[in-house]
């Protein structure tokens, strides 16, 4: 497991090159990584963003992990 760099209050890990979680503990929505594939979420996920009170598992984008633009 290794922490992800993230916004004030958002909690985000990645655990292998497969899989990233997120929580949003602040008070709005905040984007999620570009190209990532939802495997699930603790409620709905609409705009590719992250609500309020949220948690996310997602497999990044093949391009974020070869180090390539997000």
């Amino acid at each position: 497991m290794a922490w992800l760099p993230s916004g004030d209050r958002v909690l985000a890990f990645e655990r292998g090159p497969r899989f990233i979680a997120m929580t949003n503990l602040s008070d709005a929505p905040v984007d999620l990584p570009a190209g990532s594939t939802i495997l699930l979420a603790s409620t709905a996920i609409g705009d590719g963003l992250l609500p309020v009170d949220t948690t996310v598992w997602l497999r990044p984008s093949p391009i974020d992990r070869a180090g390539g633009p997000a």
